[in-house]
């Protein structure tokens, strides 16, 4: 999600959208967005911090950043 603003995207929408992501990459709850076909799209750092804790006991071989 690097690139928020598309050449087609109103530059009002770009500005919303990255608001959006600024404040889901900041809160503290734990956030997961998957699409349609149940792809996870975005992780926030509290769910990777909390998955990657639980994984390192869990699962040694696991990584929550791939």
């Amino acid at each position: 999600m690097a690139n928020i603003r598309s050449p087609s995207m109103p530059r009002h929408t770009a500005a919303e959208t990255l608001r959006i992501k600024i404040a889901l990459d900041n809160v503290g709850t734990n956030v997961m967005i998957a699409d349609t076909d149940r792809n996870i799209i975005y992780m926030n750092k509290s769910i990777v911090e909390m998955l990657s804790n639980e994984a390192d006991e869990a699962l040694p071989n696991f990584s929550c950043l791939n």
